[in-house]
C-alpha cells in the first residue's frame, strides 16, 4: 500500500479549518465563513 499524499496547502487549510471549528483561529486574516456559523451553533449544543 502507497500513502496518500495530499497537496500540502490542502494539508494547511483542512488544519486551519479543523481549528476554526475548536473556536482557534491560527490566521484570523484568511477565510472565515466557517468561524461565523460555528460559533453560534457551538454554544446553543453546550446549553
Amino acid at each position: 500500500m502507497q500513502p496518500i499524499h495530499l497537496p500540502h496547502a490542502a494539508v494547511v487549510r483542512s488544519a486551519a479549518r479543523y481549528l476554526r471549528h475548536l473556536g482557534l483561529d491560527p490566521d484570523p486574516s484568511g477565510p472565515s465563513d466557517v468561524q461565523k456559523v460555528v460559533p453560534g451553533d457551538l454554544h446553543r449544543k453546550g446549553e
